[in-house]
């Protein structure tokens, strides 16, 4: 019987550690949800069929934070929401102000070649780009 071949072992210490599917980084905010949710009922004493309603509330918060944050997270690339929130942000910004939008790429072949520094004559302009101080 054929003896098996030592193969180069690669490190993984550049992966999240997951526990439960969720990433160590995202704990504080199942943490920090799950005791809000626990907290309000308990300060408000609220209650359903006198039912008081911190633990279940409590429970609540953690598996949907903990769903939430493994949904944000499967199969996705790296800072995908936070990448999402922003741009739905700068939707937001673009559509309250309607003057003011992104750049398409006819607005170059609107604009033509434009030099970048303008405003000076040519010995103010080369003395900029080889010393990088305006006289």
């Amino acid at each position: 019987m054929a003896e098996l071949r030592e193969r180069p072992v690669r490190s993984r210490s550049w992966m999240p550690i997951t526990k439960y599917g969720i990433i160590d980084t995202d704990r504080k905010y199942v943490v920090l949800i799950t005791l809000a949710c626990f907290t309000v009922p308990f300060l408000f004493e609220l209650s359903v069929f006198r039912i008081p309603l911190p633990l279940p509330m409590a429970l609540a918060g953690l598996a949907l934070s903990a769903a939430f944050f493994k949904f944000i997270r499967l199969g996705r690339r790296p800072n995908w929401f936070w990448n999402r929130v922003r741009a739905l942000a700068e939707d937001c910004r673009y559509l309250f102000h309607r003057d003011v939008r992104r750049a398409l790429p006819r607005d170059e072949e609107r604009r033509g070649l434009m030099a970048w520094v303008t405003g000076g004559t040519q010995a103010e302009i080369i003395e900029f780009l080889t010393t990088g101080q305006t006289s």
